[in-house]
C-alpha cells in the first residue's frame, strides 16, 4: 500500500460488537506510521448489512462536529461517502466507508493525517475480492 509494508494480516477473524467473520484485516507500516485496514463483505450477513445500511445513513449527507483535538465529519471523497474521525493531538485517523455495494472498510492509522490516508485508500482493487 504505497510506501507501507504489509506486516500481518487475518482473515475470518470475529469482530468486535459484531459477529461476522466475512473479513480481512490488514496491517500496514513503515516507521511510525501505520495503518490497520478491516474489510469486510456485506452479502449474505445480516449484521454486516445493518453495518452497511448504518453508515450509509450517517455519511448521507455532509456535516462536520468539531473538537478540542480534531474533528469527526461526513464528506464525500473521489464521489464516495466517508466518515471521518481525526484526531490531531493523538495523530490519529479513522475513515469509515462503504464501496461496491457491498464492502464497508476501516481504516484506522497512525501518524497519517485523512488525505493521506485516502490516497492510499482509494487505490484499493476490491474487485479481487468479489467472486463470479
Amino acid at each position: 500500500m504505497g510506501n507501507l509494508n504489509r506486516t500481518n494480516y487475518e482473515v475470518g477473524k470475529e469482530l468486535e460488537r459484531m459477529p461476522n467473520t466475512n473479513n480481512i484485516n490488514l496491517l500496514f507500516e513503515n516507521g511510525t506510521k501505520k495503518i490497520d485496514l478491516t474489510i469486510v463483505d456485506c452479502v449474505g450477513n445480516k449484521n454486516a448489512a445493518s453495518m452497511f445500511t448504518l453508515m450509509q445513513d450517517m455519511a448521507s449527507r455532509d456535516w462536520k462536529d468539531k473538537k478540542e483535538t480534531g474533528y469527526q465529519s461526513a464528506s464525500t471523497m473521489d464521489n464516495i461517502r466517508v466518515l471521518t474521525d481525526y484526531n490531531k493531538s493523538d495523530s490519529k485517523t479513522l475513515l469509515t466507508y462503504n464501496a461496491k455495494h457491498r464492502f464497508s472498510i476501516i481504516a484506522e492509522a497512525s501518524d497519517i493525517e485523512p488525505e493521506e490516508l485516502w490516497a492510499y485508500l482509494k487505490d484499493l482493487d476490491l474487485e479481487t475480492l468479489v467472486k463470479e
